[in-house]
């Protein structure tokens, strides 16, 4: 009965589109909107922990990161606080209701450290077809083969090097990739700016093919490849579901 009560009354209080300041975590005191994409998770910082014990350790006041596939902001709001007036955070967001969802938090927490690109990141500079899914979770970017009678809409992709060269952008310290299935494109559209900065990359995997994709790629560029929750990879050439391969978050440290 008490769990029942507890759901009605979260239902009542966190109404879609309520406002309210997150109560616990390292973003406690900053303001969320309700929706389907933040979720109550947001009350305490988000459930992805162990992503932000990470960024506590690499990013300094001053720093500038990219977080690709932004969402509402999450983590461009935590990597906002962590940088400071003095840093940048560059956040990259296709979704074109989400994207709106995350302008209005970083407003609403006047994070003026943020710049906010309504575009993919990818291989090449192109319009795609962008799959709106149930939540943002499920959305994302599908080629010609993949097209269904879905709900879909065309957004920009761009390169990473071509946008990194018309900002003149100086340093990075950290990327964090969570694009839903196109982590090798980015990363193929990334090169020169990983080779030129060599940050941290904080990568989420999708499937078993973008699992050995990514880890071919991060090996051969020379990061050490860690997972950033879970057992210890010991097959770079494995994916899911091998419990020693690559897959989930990784974490992967310039040398």
């Amino acid at each position: 009965m008490k769990s029942k009560i507890k759901k009605l009354l979260s239902r009542l209080w966190y109404r879609p589109n309520s406002r309210h300041r997150i109560l616990f975590g390292p973003m406690q005191g900053m303001w969320f909107k309700c929706s389907d994409n933040t979720g109550l998770a947001a009350v305490y910082s988000g459930n992805e922990k162990a992503n932000q014990r990470i960024y506590a350790q690499v990013v300094r006041a001053g720093d500038t990161v990219i977080d690709a596939g932004a969402n509402w902001g999450v983590h461009t709001l935590y990597l906002a606080k962590l940088v400071g007036g003095s840093g940048h955070v560059h956040a990259f967001e296709p979704h074109p209701i989400v994207v709106d969802e995350l302008r209005w938090h970083v407003s609403q927490n006047s994070m003026n450290q943020v710049t906010i690109h309504p575009c993919a990141l990818f291989d090449r500079e192109d319009s795609l077809h962008f799959e709106l899914g149930a939540n943002s979770k499920t959305s994302h970017l599908v080629n010609s083969s993949e097209r269904s009678d879905n709900h879909q809409v065309m957004v920009p992709a761009k390169p990473l090097d071509s946008i990194v060269e018309a900002i003149e952008l100086s340093s990075l310290r950290l990327m964090k990739i969570d694009v839903e299935g196109a982590e090798a494109a980015l990363l193929q559209g990334a090169t020169k700016t990983i080779a030129n900065h060599r940050p941290h990359l904080i990568v989420e995997l999708h499937s078993p093919e973008q699992d050995l994709l990514v880890a071919q790629k991060l090996s051969d560029w020379g990061y050490v490849i860690q997972r950033v929750d879970g057992p210890e990879i010991l097959h770079l050439d494995r994916p899911w579901p091998d419990p020693n391969g690559v897959w989930g978050t990784l974490h992967a440290i310039p040398t």
